[in-house]
């Protein structure tokens, strides 16, 4: 357990005045989070004209009755979140939230942390990916990944973002075996709405999990082989379950959403990835010029993706192809640049 929580005996409990071991048991200072309890109730009776002590009471597994208040204090609750998800259910937790979320000075303390309120390993919607896990695999996916990656040469955190990605939603495709599956061997732990919740589960984190790639189209990318995925899996399974024959055609195409979706959005991500820092270089936004310098890939004379794209598509590029012959040593004028850039964003390089 963290260091910020700590068992506190039932004697100190009970002389904290709370009604709930909560306050004591997670915070090291239970004093301040008991103390702000009762201030926070005392505003909500007065401003609702009710008696929080028999609306918000809720009795949660490992911890008795607990008052809601100390789950809203917004001084204690970023510390307190990873602590609370190992023993108790935050979908109850979550709805008391969510009643008395008005008293909170803002919304960022929850949104900031919400990242650590993640499944556990042997939490149970973990059970159904556990099962496929433990099954024999070829690993495809990770190989077609590293071979595309000798000549991409993608960061390897990003390399390890997408594969993880790419594995997620395989597994995540394989839940409609799992389902019938359990039909036949009745294990409760992946039943068919597990299985379902489950798959759910995963595509957020797929998308928790994507938003570390650094190519600003890396949604665009997954959102629209997403779409191709589940179109060819809604037809292989439209034929089998009525029985039907597909023409070739037909066929072929829930072949190439189905299963080339996956294999396109591994080419696409990596290639996104590898281009990313082109088009990053070209980004006016402070934080990125000051960690490497605004447009420094025009000074080098660098032709980039984006050039390329744009040399190819406009008819300015006799204009530009001279501003790159013809500079001179040193940095580019912000005229030049920004004559380029307009022009990059015309021909829809950026």
């Amino acid at each position: 357990m963290a260091s910020f929580a700590r068992p506190v005996s039932e004697a100190v409990v009970a002389s904290s005045g709370s009604r709930s071991k909560f306050p004591a048991y997670i915070h090291q200072s239970y004093g301040k989070c008991v103390k702000a309890a009762k201030e926070t109730e005392h505003e909500y009776n007065q401003a609702m004209s009710t008696d929080i002590k028999s609306k918000t009471l809720a009795d949660i597994p490992g911890l008795g009755l607990v008052h809601p208040m100390a789950l809203t204090i917004a001084n204690c609750l970023p510390d307190r979140l990873a602590a609370i998800t190992r023993f108790a259910d935050f979908t109850i937790l979550n709805f008391d939230y969510k009643r008395t979320k008005a008293l909170l000075p803002d919304g960022s303390n929850l949104s900031t942390y919400a990242s650590r309120v993640a499944a556990a390993p042997d939490h149970p919607v973990m059970a159904p990916f556990k099962y496929i896990a433990s099954l024999p695999s070829k690993g495809v996916r990770d190989t077609f990944i590293d071979a595309l990656n000798w000549w991409l040469k993608v960061p390897d955190d990003s390399l390890l973002s997408i594969k993880t990605v790419i594995r997620m939603l395989h597994d995540s495709s394989l839940m409609q075996v799992e389902m019938s599956l359990t039909i036949e061997d009745g294990n409760t732990d992946r039943g068919t709405a597990q299985c379902i919740n489950a798959a759910n589960y995963m595509v957020v984190m797929v998308l928790v999990e994507i938003q570390k790639l650094r190519s600003p189209i890396k949604l665009d990318i997954l959102s629209e082989e997403l779409e191709n995925l589940f179109l060819g899996q809604s037809e292989d399974l439209f034929w089998k379950y009525r029985v039907e024959c597909p023409s070739t055609e037909e066929y072929m195409e829930m072949i190439e959403n189905k299963t080339g979706g996956l294999f396109r959005l591994c080419v696409r991500l990596l290639q996104a990835e590898s281009t990313g820092d082109d088009v990053r270089n070209l980004d006016p936004r402070p934080f990125y010029a000051k960690q490497k310098g605004f447009a420094e890939d025009l000074e080098e004379g660098k032709i980039s993706l984006p050039m390329t794209l744009t040399l190819q598509r406009m008819r300015t590029r006799p204009e530009i192809m001279g501003i790159m012959k013809h500079k001179k040593p040193g940095p580019m004028s912000m005229g030049m640049k920004q004559f380029i850039l307009a022009e990059m964003r015309k021909s829809g390089a950026l």
